[in-house]
């Protein structure tokens, strides 16, 4: 649900808006939606309405971060009791990818970390049913442990599959021997992109909440669509004056040298010094050339050794004091 969409329109589209009960929320990437009162439930479709209507457009509060609520998602509502809630949650790391249980779900599950059940899935490993029900499965009654245990195996496979680095469902529900997942957060992989864009569909990857992109980050975005090379803008500060270049070589040499050398025909056009007060010496000038910035970016090796042997030779040696 965004400022565009017609209410009328999609009430028709999927009639069952207007037999069931709904549950609507902002999706925007906000944790913790639950505790601050933003999320609507056992709602009719004209409640909904009204609800969205209300905040749509508007800055919300999510702790200490305020946005533009800009886009909301209507789903059935699940009815069910706080023990057919449970938390799932797979997370990648350096030796494999984790997976946590904890057989108490919902909005009130407290500190996680400290209470779930954990199991290392090892880089190139796999989980199974089996493995589920004995390492997270602990505290879950028999009859939904087999169910519970083929969801979670199914799920990681999917987490592989389509290059997840974070999915966490809080909670996984079970009623009438069906799985419900009611509130779900993940992560991509985007470097995946090339090998995973037909599974994945159409899909952007957006700012956090509260962060609106500048409109020359919009524009590196619509270049970097439609080129098979990398780029990336990131403003921290629109009104900094440092450039952080995440992005080695050349490239980067070749734009510090043209803003060090325009900083300075700057400063000697207003009969000043590029530095902070008139005696100040620039400890890195301009380099010459660009053809000679570039050839700079990448030493060899035998280069390299010959400054290590020329440091050793005229350094002066180190004195031991008794």
């Amino acid at each position: 649900m965004t400022a565009d969409t017609d209410f009328n329109a999609l009430r028709e589209a999927h009639p069952w808006l207007q037999t069931e009960r709904l549950v609507a929320k902002p999706d925007q990437l906000i944790k913790r939606r639950g505790k601050l009162g933003l999320v609507k439930l056992n709602a009719t479709y004209e409640e909904v309405q009204a609800w969205i209507t209300e905040r749509l457009g508007k800055t919300i509060q999510a702790g200490t971060v305020s946005g533009v609520a800009k886009c909301f998602i209507i789903e059935p509502f699940v009815p069910h009791a706080p023990t057919d809630e449970y938390y799932v949650c797979i997370q990648s790391q350096r030796a494999g990818d984790e997976v946590l249980f904890y057989h108490e779900g919902g909005v009130d599950i407290g500190d996680v970390d400290a209470k779930a059940q954990r199991h290392l899935v090892p880089v190139g490993g796999s989980l199974d049913a089996a493995t589920v029900t004995e390492r997270l499965l602990p505290h879950v009654p028999a009859e939904r442990k087999p169910l519970l245990a083929t969801f979670i195996a199914s799920l990681y496979q999917a987490f592989v599959l389509l290059n997840f680095t974070y999915l966490e469902i809080n909670p996984v529900v079970i009623v009438n021997n069906q799985v419900y997942y009611l509130d779900l957060a993940a992560k991509l992989d985007q470097t995946a992109e090339y090998e995973c864009s037909k599974l994945w569909g159409p899909i952007e990857f957006p700012a956090p909440f509260g962060r609106e992109s500048f409109p020359e980050e919009k524009y590196i975005a619509e270049l970097d669509a439609k080129t098979g090379a990398s780029l990336k803008l990131t403003i921290l500060n629109p009104n900094g004056r440092i450039w952080t270049m995440v992005a080695g070589g050349g490239a980067s040499v070749v734009y510090r040298c043209g803003g060090k050398r325009g900083r300075r025909r700057v400063a000697e056009r207003a009969g000043g010094s590029p530095g902070r007060h008139p005696g100040y010496a620039d400890p890195h000038p301009a380099m010459p050339s660009r053809r000679w910035a570039l050839r700079t970016s990448w030493p060899t090796m035998a280069s390299t050794r010959a400054r290590r042997t020329r440091r050793r030779r005229t350094s002066t040696p180190r004195r031991s004091w008794a």
